[in-house]
């Protein structure tokens, strides 16, 4: 079973610190299975399990054991990390106690596989608990079982049956089988993350590190590839060690201690700067990584010009920059705005260009959407971007106007009203207005009422255009996005 196991984990999951990690899992469990087969005692589950119960019970005995070996009281944290640490062997525990109850537990830091493959089989997970929710976390496992046993029994599969749809059939179909990226695009943000100079992952230098290796860590949910990441050591080394690349975009797993999870590869040592250098830098000197001495680094986001900052502090500490990926995020189109004689101008001159740029491809995004409004009359919006065509429940992620030109505050009104009424209808994300002048967005998380303008000349600069793709970009770019 094992080598099964394994072989299943390996196509899913290309760190092999987490496969040997599994493959220990499993093994202390066969050890312990057959040493004692007689511990393992049937439940009745006649009726509803009592799931919450069982969370209770292991809970506390999880309290208990670390209590006695600790002589100390353990806090929520350090219970549910215990369980997040050995979450496969415990989940096999369970399992081997009740099949018709629990199920093995086989995405460690995959979780983004699981979601994938509820996506595809629409399977409704149940909701996932907040970070600091250490309790709502480890009954998180229990409710999975739940839900999962209940689609188990719906299709009428024995336990087995289920675990092959689960851990291979389920992965193939959803893609999770291929969801790395071998070639990675141009990089739209740069991250910093933090790791320990003993930490076997990242003492290995760039020619140590083979180009398909890749790792996970703590990382931004919204890290996407290609995406530069920034490896800071810790003390005694105190520095910038090495630059990665984000090999697949970033995702939540409730079982990982840490949470927030990105894979990264292809690295690049850099010589610093150090912390006393980020400290003296005139940009760096009152910037929240300093201020908190480097120790909030899961994912944090640094803007263009911080990036481009500490590439200056590189070459100045005598390291090759040419080696490193650049972060260009501006926008500048080809025709002059004062060039534009129509809206369809600004469409194919303005607009178009620019949701390439936000990372939009043309076949996520339909031009003259029909759209019934009410029982009427039927209303025409530019552009819907990842747009449902269900007749009555039409949705779309973005709408976007384009207009010749937004001369006045008065005509700006008229035009948000109509942009506004399409994003409702639509559900969508926000709106977004483009013209002579610049580019208007809102949100529905502001109600489409605070307004954010960019002028033309504004997205030349990398940090106002970063601030534009942060809004309305493509910040969960697929693999199928650009086909």
């Amino acid at each position: 079973m094992r080598e099964l196991v394994i072989s299943l984990f390996k196509a899913y999951c290309p760190d092999t610190f987490l496969v040997q990690t599994i493959e220990e899992s499993i093994t202390a469990f066969a050890e312990a299975h057959a040493n004692a087969e007689d511990a393992f005692v049937e439940k009745d589950v006649s009726g509803a399990y009592a799931y919450e119960e069982e969370a209770a019970a292991l809970w506390e005995e999880i309290a208990a054991e670390y209590a006695g070996a600790c002589q100390r009281q353990a806090t929520d944290r350090r219970i549910f990390e215990l369980f997040a640490n050995d979450i496969v062997y415990i989940s096999m525990m369970l399992t081997a106690q009740d099949p018709d109850a629990f199920i093995p537990y086989f995405f460690p830091c995959c979780y983004h596989v699981l979601t994938a493959l509820a996506d595809v089989f629409d399977i409704q997970l149940p909701p996932t608990p907040g970070r600091r929710d250490y309790v709502g976390r480890f009954r998180h496992y229990f409710e999975l079982c739940r839900v999962l046993q209940a689609v188990r029994k719906e299709m009428m599969w024995s336990s087995e049956e289920f675990c092959a749809f689960l851990y291979d059939y389920g992965p193939k179909s959803a893609g999770g089988l291929n969801w790395l990226w071998q070639e990675l695009p141009p990089p739209h943000a740069a991250y910093v993350i933090g790791a320990s100079p003993e930490d076997p992952a990242f003492r290995k230098t760039d020619a140590d590190v083979g180009e398909k290796e890749v790792f996970c860590w703590q990382g931004s949910p919204d890290t996407q590839p290609g995406d530069i990441i920034l490896l800071y050591h810790w003390a005694p080394v105190s520095r910038f060690a090495s630059v990665w690349r984000a090999s697949a975009p970033g995702f939540v797993d409730p079982f990982f201690d840490q949470y927030r999870c990105v894979y990264i590869g292809h690295p690049i040592s850099i010589p610093g700067p150090s912390f006393r250098t980020l400290r003296e830098d005139a940009l760096f000197c009152n910037h929240f990584l300093t201020k908190t001495r480097m120790l909030r680094m899961d994912g944090q986001e640094i803007t263009p010009s911080e990036y481009a900052r500490i590439l200056m502090l590189i070459h100045q500490a005598g390291g090759d920059v040419s080696r490193l990926p650049v972060l260009e995020n501006c926008f500048e189109s080809s025709s002059s705005p004062e060039q534009i004689e129509r809206e369809r101008d600004v469409e194919l001159c303005l607009l178009e260009p620019l949701l390439e740029r936000l990372g939009w491809s043309r076949e996520q995004y339909v031009r003259q959407m029909p759209l019934r409004m009410g029982r009427s009359f039927t209303v025409y919006p530019d552009y819907v971007i990842l747009p449902e065509f269900t007749p009555g429940h039409e949705r779309g992620q973005w709408v976007v106007e384009a207009k010749k030109s937004i001369p006045t505050a008065k005509q700006l009104e008229t035009d948000c009203a109509q942009a506004s009424s399409y994003a409702l209808r639509l559900n969508a994300h926000g709106f977004m207005l483009v013209a002579q002048e610049g580019v208007w967005t809102a949100t529905k998380e502001d109600d489409f009422e605070n307004m954010a303008h960019y002028s033309w000349e504004d997205l030349r600069e990398d940090d106002i255009f970063a601030k534009l793709y942060a809004t309305a970009g493509n910040r969960r770019r697929r693999k199928n996005a650009r086909r």
